[in-house]
């Protein structure tokens, strides 16, 4: 999926050109905004509270999980909808108004073939996960590839694209998951187990696009479409880590609740332990590559529009490995159910943000962005393994007391 959604970018930031790239890029951030939410309040605690349910709850917790989707799915919609109805006439300039059923067509499909993705890798049917993918990434690369061939793009079509293959993959995922059951006490019992630790990944969701988003939507309103055109394609190069990424968020979460259950605390760090030490390898290494060959490889993918921005990417390189250096800690928080340092690393980097995003962005313009991009990242990652250790340490001395001393 991240290697399809490289070349993806790599396809429409070559042939829609750099000022149209950076406008796609706005309008699919509204796409991911919401995406994140969802995740935050239904996927991520399927993730980690799914593995642990036993065999006789599962297909009920299951089923009201997906009742939960079903319903934020096509409620964020409309909601969406609604907003470029809204946001049209505020700025009428900007005509989105075009994208008003597209976008929030595409929005529905998305999220639910990433939730119908990640609910195959809980039960452990990655084959599943695996075609569910190819049809839904590998037709919309090909749709892509001959739509670029055979006409002059626009954004329109590439969204139509998009939500046509879509459609078939979420279509084909409904026909092989549970039915969903809209059980009210059942659902409700569901929600409120999840929304103990959704309520901080959900705030820590808002405040992504407060911390290291903000820079970027600052840097479109001060510098226009071509900076977040140019941002978005450096970005794209160094989220060929999604592959890994995403591969580690798929597998990792429920393999890591399956340690703390069988061999407690310890066992949860030794295996977090070995993720970050064997990808962090890989991560680095990459990074090296391509700040080495940073220039050669934008001109090499987008052209000769992009050949002057290789610092960009030598930028994104290095926030890279602090990027890989939290999934474990983030992984780990949310295996122990506790997410609310989650949230407080993203409020501290929210108020970071707010204050400093325009005045780097006017004195050092790019760079400017990207210092507070990396400044960000840093400070989750200092806030994240404090309180990492802390939660550890906690859980352990309760392990210990649990232990009756005539044993």
């Amino acid at each position: 999926m991240s290697g399809v959604n490289f070349l993806v970018g790599v396809l429409i930031a070559r042939f829609l050109g750099v000022e149209q790239f950076g406008f796609f890029t706005l309008l699919w951030m509204a796409v991911l905004f919401i995406q994140s939410l969802q995740m935050s309040m239904i996927s991520a605690p399927m993730m980690s509270i799914g593995p642990k349910q036993n065999n006789q709850e599962k297909i009920g917790y299951y089923r009201a999980v997906i009742a939960h989707q079903s319903i934020f799915s096509i409620a964020s919609s409309v909601f969406l909808c609604i907003s470029i109805i809204i946001g049209n006439k505020i700025f009428p300039a900007w005509n989105i108004i075009e994208f008003v059923f597209v976008l929030p067509l595409t929005l529905f499909l998305s999220q639910n073939q990433d939730f119908i993705r990640r609910l195959f890798f809980v039960e452990k049917r990655f084959l599943a996960a695996f075609y569910n993918d190819l049809i839904g990434y590998g037709g919309r690369l090909l749709g892509l590839f001959v739509l670029f061939s055979v006409t002059e793009p626009s954004l329109d079509t590439v969204l139509w694209v998009i939500s046509i293959t879509l459609s078939v993959s979420v279509g084909l995922g409904f026909l092989m998951i549970h039915k969903p059951s809209f059980d009210y006490q059942h659902i409700l019992k569901v929600f409120q187990r999840h929304w103990k630790m959704s309520k901080w990944l959900t705030g820590t969701a808002l405040m992504q696009w407060t911390s290291g988003n903000y820079f970027i939507v600052v840097a479109g309103a001060l510098s226009g479409p071509v900076a977040v055109g140019v941002l978005r394609a450096a970005g794209n190069i160094i989220g060929i880590t999604n592959i890994l990424f995403q591969g580690l968020e798929n597998i990792v979460p429920p393999t890591a609740s399956r340690h703390l259950v069988l061999s407690g605390i310890a066992g949860l760090k030794s295996y977090l332990r070995k993720v970050f030490i064997f990808g962090g390898a890989a991560v680095l290494a990459l990074a090296i590559l391509l700040s080495i060959f940073s220039g050669q490889i934008l001109t090499l993918l987008y052209g000769n529009e992009y050949s002057d921005y290789g610092y960009i990417l030598v930028w994104y390189s290095m926030i890279s490995i602090i990027s890989y250096s939290l999934i474990p800690l983030f992984i780990g928080l949310r295996t122990l159910e506790n997410t609310k340092p989650l949230f407080i690393s993203y409020l501290i980097t929210t108020i970071f943000s707010i204050s400093t995003a325009n005045i780097l962005i006017e004195k050092f313009e790019l760079n400017g962005v990207m210092t507070g991009m990396l400044m960000n990242s840093l400070i989750m990652l200092f806030v994240s393994y404090v309180y990492f250790l802390k939660t550890c340490s906690l859980r352990t001395i309760d392990e210990n007391e649990s232990v009756s001393p005539d044993m």
